[in-house]
């Protein structure tokens, strides 16, 4: 019993079919969505609404944004009905990923310290901003 081959056919290498590349079909693929950082566009004293996109629970959290700079930002979360308040220190495109639906309840406009001081200067010298 021999296991070398017989024939010079046995012995030429197999012809296997040349591959193409398929044209046509899907157009070049689209940047991944990073998704919109809604959250960079509010300002300093903004309280709004907003839910979580992985929680089954539909309630919407309650936030209020402190203090801002270029990359982070401080918000208020208030906890009900515990009434417990808890700052939380966030990136905003980070957060506007995990979050969704953000609705603005309003802005409160945080004075400055200099403005605190000339509206104290301003009532000691009777000059008070209040209607009567």
């Amino acid at each position: 019993m021999s296991v070398a081959p017989e024939t010079d056919e046995e012995l030429r290498p197999t012809k296997y079919p040349q591959f193409r590349v398929a044209t046509g079909g899907k157009g070049p693929p689209e940047p991944p969505d990073t998704g919109a950082n809604w959250l960079g566009t509010y300002a300093v004293g903004t309280t709004f609404v907003c839910r979580s996109k992985t929680s089954r629970d539909p309630d919407f959290n309650l936030y209020h944004l402190v203090f801002k700079w270029d990359d982070e930002v401080v918000l208020l979360k208030w906890e009900l009905p515990d009434g417990k308040i808890l700052d939380y220190y966030v990136n905003p495109a980070k957060f506007s990923k995990k979050f969704e639906d953000p609705y603005v309840l309003g802005v409160v406009k945080i004075p400055k310290p200099e403005e605190l001081e000339q509206q104290a200067e301003g009532e000691e010298d009777g000059n008070s901003n209040r209607p009567d």
